[in-house]
């Protein structure tokens, strides 16, 4: 049996099919745009959205040939809080309102008329932010009172698509965690902030937890693409909450996304509200929570310092000079806030800086000291993550930036955990596939992933003299950093 875990992304789409033993059989990717209105409203046509899933799908069926008939089930891996309503015929108001979007500032405002933000910290596990979805619900209201009045529904990508593969209306619990409407103690929509504000609870869709089989795909669906209408429709996740799925997290096991940005995520057996609300925090599953931090630019850093200084070098060349530099970079410190501090700092109008050139700085130093900031800015999560509770033994690393030997060298060593590379990089794929196979009853449980799937490529472990070296050279980037961002 096959499983097609769909990624839908903030810029494209990509379906990926898997048997149970976690090869990859077939795999499609498609590209749409974001509609930007000014700087702060950004835009999607969610309709583009169903048609290039179908598209990806469709033509990962089409290379799959007569084995199409193997997909069994189909889940899906969500960016996250975009959203689109639709009428009762399912059909779209308005344009999809981005995750980058921030055009309810004023609404945030409103909030904070009512509600200190440790308040709001405490029931959704959210600091305020123009990006949630619940000020930008109020700012539909406001602004496009039709539009609200004549929406059934207000769905996000995740529930959009599961709608349009299943004509089933819900969400799970990792999507409707990032929403700043939701209670994450409590698992549920919070009704007292919904009415404070006067948004209609029942606009909202049903609750769920991902891995849930939501039905069969709907007939006519199936025709389309090519596929048997007795396949599954798994209720997916976030898309980082699907990777970290993907990359089997677990108890001292935290997830490393080193691509564009960075995620780190960790889990829990009970909220992790950081008292200095410095880590956001979801619930993850029937008996687990989530926290994930953000370094905004990352592997985006990389990129702009090749095209900016080395456009005639290839990646893999800069790991052969940074490789030349020694550990420490010769006193050079990369600090990767091009857009802005993320977790732990939140400043979000911090911009990058480099420090430490003397006259004897070379191209190398500057390379390595990119990747050593990284990864200290890797540990400043991993030790909050930490502080919080728990121990953390591994470092689960995907994305682009885990092709370099070079820097998952220099992250095992900067945080002093083992860290293991994954077969793939598509782990959000790979999450979303694992949910169907679970949820369809292809696997009994996760523990039966791991039985079936070799995730683990490569690992590095920590070196003691690196270590010490590192130890000593992260106080001393800690203290520039600080003196910074008091400025």
């Amino acid at each position: 049996m096959y499983l097609l875990g769909v990624d839908l992304g903030t810029t494209g789409c990509k379906s990926m099919v898997f048997d149970l033993d976690g090869s990859i059989l077939a795999q499609n990717y498609t590209e749409y745009g974001l509609i930007i209105k000014d700087n702060s409203f950004i835009e999607q046509d969610a309709d583009l959205w169903w048609k290039l899933v179908k598209d990806s799908i469709a033509n990962s069926a089409k290379d799959l040939g007569q084995d199409a008939c193997k997909i069994g089930a189909i889940s899906v891996s969500s960016q996250g809080i975009s959203f689109v309503p639709i009428d009762k015929e399912g059909k779209t108001l308005y344009n999809a309102i981005n995750w980058l979007d921030k055009r309810a500032s004023s609404q945030i405002s409103q909030i904070t008329d009512h509600y200190d933000e440790k308040s709001i910290f405490n029931i959704t596990g959210k600091r305020l932010n123009a990006a949630y979805v619940l000020p930008k619900l109020m700012w539909v209201k406001e602004n496009l009172p039709e539009v609200y009045n004549n929406t059934y529904k207000f769905l996000m990508g995740l529930d959009f698509i599961t709608y349009k593969l299943s004509g089933k209306i819900i969400t799970d619990h990792t999507m409707a965690s990032g929403t700043l409407a939701f209670d994450i103690n409590n698992r549920q929509w919070d009704s007292s902030l919904l009415e404070k504000f006067a948004i209609d609870i029942d606009k909202l869709p049903d609750l769920d937890y991902m891995g849930t089989c939501v039905g069969n795909i709907l007939p006519e669906v199936a025709e389309e693409l090519g596929l048997s209408k007795e396949v599954k429709i798994i209720l997916g996740g976030q898309d980082q909450k699907c990777s970290a799925i993907g990359a089997a997290i677990a108890d001292g096991i935290t997830t490393v996304s080193l691509g564009t940005a960075t995620a780190i995520s960790t889990i829990f057996t009970k909220p992790a509200l950081d008292p200095q609300m410095r880590i956001p925090c979801f619930c993850f599953d029937k008996d687990r929570w989530i926290i994930e931090s953000v370094i905004g630019t990352s592997c985006v850093s990389l990129k702009w310092l090749r095209n900016t200084f080395f456009k005639e070098h290839s990646y893999k060349e800069l790991d052969v000079m940074a490789e030349r530099s020694l550990p420490g970079a010769k006193g050079v410190f990369f600090y990767p806030h091009l857009e802005g501090a993320g977790t732990p700092f939140n400043i979000y109008d911090m911009k990058g800086f480099m420090y430490g050139f003397t006259l004897s700085t070379s191209h190398e130093d500057v390379i390595r000291a990119l990747m050593e900031g990284i990864a200290f800015q890797i540990k400043a999560n991993v030790d909050v993550h930490e502080d919080l509770g728990v121990r953390i033994n591994e470092l689960r690393v995907f994305g682009g930036g885990s092709n370099s030997d070079i820097w998952c060298r220099i992250i095992a060593d900067v945080t002093g955990k083992t860290v293991s590379v994954l077969y793939t990089s598509e782990i959000a794929n790979l999450g979303a596939a694992v949910l169907a196979g679970v949820g369809a009853g292809f696997y009994k449980n996760y523990d039966d992933v791991l039985s079936n799937i070799k995730l683990v490529k490569k690992q590095y472990k920590p070196q003691e003299e690196n270590m010490k070296i590192y130890s000593e050279v992260y106080e001393d980037y800690l203290k520039i950093q600080e003196k910074i961002l008091k400025q």
